[in-house]
């Protein structure tokens, strides 16, 4: 998957996918690897909870301002989703509040179901009251 596919569900999703002239929407893919690049910073203890739990390592995000839409999506394929919610959230921030928040809140809830989704694991509980 790439950031262009993120990119045109998040159109998709703000109801501004109106065309497949790249022109139409010319604002919005300007701005679109700024907050990409955000989003995707947003998801990353989700991800590194999604590879934990599929025996993977951590995530090595690239460490830059703006992502390339012709680049491949830094996220596992489950993520995609979430990141398309939450860029479509921030597109769409100044012209439609409302649809933001809407759209923000479907973001978290979507990072929520996927830590939900997860299975448990045990780990050895700190000690905070040792001094006492």
């Amino acid at each position: 998957m790439t950031n262009e596919q993120v990119f045109q569900a998040a159109l998709h999703l703000a109801g501004e996918l109106s065309s497949s002239d790249s022109t139409v929407n010319a604002d919005y893919r300007e701005h679109s690897g700024y907050l990409l690049a955000m989003v995707c910073r947003q998801c990353e203890p989700v991800e590194n909870a999604y590879r934990k739990a599929n025996q993977k390592g951590a995530v090595a995000l690239p460490d830059q301002l703006s992502y390339q839409l012709s680049a491949t999506f830094p996220l596992s394929a489950p993520l995609s989703t979430a990141a398309a919610f939450g860029l479509a959230a921030l597109l769409v921030a100044d012209e439609n509040p409302d649809l933001s928040a809407s759209l923000h809140a479907r973001f978290q809830s979507s990072l929520q179901e996927l830590l939900a989704s997860l299975p448990m694991q045990t780990e050895s509980i700190v000690d905070r009251y040792a001094a006492i």
